[in-house]
């Protein structure tokens, strides 16, 4: 099983995603824009992911912090769908319900 946090701030999802590192348990590093921070201790990710965002103000410069837990297996293929119109990328914040996620959309991690 493999958990990420991601990052909104207000309502709305600032692209920012911390994940564990692979190689080094319980410890964690900030994704955003194809970018990938050091290596620190879930509590320092959360905080410096904050501290990041906040004066760039991403998602719309809210003041409500909300960390969405997210869960998957690894290994889990790609979600799979019929429209070729749509696409999603790791840092894309989730469909809306009803909406489907495009054939070439990368797994969560």
């Amino acid at each position: 099983m493999s958990v990420e946090w991601r990052l909104s701030i207000g309502s709305r999802f600032t692209g920012l995603v911390v994940c564990p590192d692979p190689k080094w348990p319980n410890m964690w590093r900030i994704q955003y824009g194809g970018r990938i921070s050091d290596m620190v201790n879930l509590t320092r990710a959360k905080e410096a992911a904050i501290a990041w965002a906040r004066p760039r103000r991403l998602g719309g410069g809210g003041t409500v912090v909300r960390w969405d837990r997210r869960e998957t297996l690894l290994g889990a293929a790609p979600a799979r769908s019929d429209d070729a119109n749509s696409s999603q990328s790791v840092l894309d914040p989730p469909p809306e319900p009803g909406r489907r996620v495009s054939d070439d959309s990368e797994p969560w991690r």
